[in-house]
């Protein structure tokens, strides 16, 4: 999981709106080879790359486009509206979103790979400037490519204008099996969730295996009566198996640079065998 904020706010309070963030599980967790946000460090987008078969490259993007408000002192809009005029730089903070988003999209679409862009744009995502934005950069709308804008939900509870304000949008490659709007109110937030099911093979060209995560070990090297334990079981065993002796008879039978015998290399590998059950049979017993 990975979070950005606005860290260029220097005000010291201890609340602060806006911010956008990732979160990978699963197999995804185990592709992941970076995360970012944007340049400015004002939180306005967290992005994530995942590498796949053949070297494929998928970047995901989670953004959040300040709504105008310049009466919120603390207010998304207005802090972006602070650092932009520190910077010497008089944009609207929407305007500088969407040209600053259009360069760092078109680096990650000259690194290669495959891009998915989604989030709370503020606008709505059939507005022409929006839908023009996302055309220029060989990119689709992942829910609309699959259901009618007609009927579709207010994304925002609170507006009035039935505006769709929350969108996916990938490149030519990715589409859909599934997606759509959670309804009103089904998760804790002002907005309705978006969902979108892609497969491994459209986003990584393979559908990677589920790791296996081995059984962490009982015996804890930090407790000394556990590993007091742990010996006096162990030597109990191979003593049992007179392994120590066993082992000195065989390194005696041997010469330097002479193969072992068939017989030497059975007594070799038993020994070995005995030892591994010992040692597992003291780990057993030391939970």
């Amino acid at each position: 999981m990975r979070c950005f904020l606005n860290a260029q706010d220097l005000t010291g309070n201890r609340r602060q709106w806006g911010g956008t963030g990732i979160l990978a599980h699963g197999p995804m967790s185990h592709l992941a080879m970076g995360t970012g946000c944007d340049k400015a460090k004002l939180g306005r987008w967290t992005w994530a790359r995942y590498r796949g078969k053949n070297d494929m490259v998928l970047c995901c993007v989670s953004v959040y486009c300040p709504v105008p408000n310049s009466t919120g002192a603390s207010s998304v809009w207005n802090q972006h509206k602070c650092y932009l005029l520190s910077q010497n730089d008089d944009r609207d903070p929407q305007v500088a979103f969407w040209e600053d988003l259009r360069k760092e999209a078109q680096e990650w679409l000259r690194e290669g790979g495959q891009l998915i862009i989604g989030g709370d744009v503020n606008d709505k995502v059939c507005d022409p400037a929006v839908e023009t934005f996302f055309s220029d950069l060989g990119m689709h709308n992942l829910i609309f490519e699959h259901h009618s804008l007609d009927g579709a939900p207010t994304t925002y509870f609170c507006n009035t204008n039935d505006r769709v304000m929350d969108g996916l949008w990938g490149t030519a490659n990715i589409s859909a099996v599934r997606c759509g709007y959670l309804e009103p109110k089904e998760m804790e937030d002002d907005h309705s969730a978006i969902w979108v099911d892609i497969s491994f093979t459209d986003a990584l060209a393979h559908n990677p295996p589920t790791p296996a995560t081995p059984p962490a070990r009982h015996l804890q090297l930090s407790q000394p009566a556990t590993i007091r334990k742990y010996l006096r079981i162990y030597k109990a065993d191979i003593l049992k198996h007179d392994l120590p002796g066993r082992q000195f008879r065989l390194e005696a039978s041997t010469q330097p640079s002479v193969p072992l015998t068939a017989a030497q290399a059975k007594e070799a590998e038993a020994i070995d065998l005995l030892k591994t059950k010992a040692m597992l049979h003291a780990q057993k017993k030391c939970k």
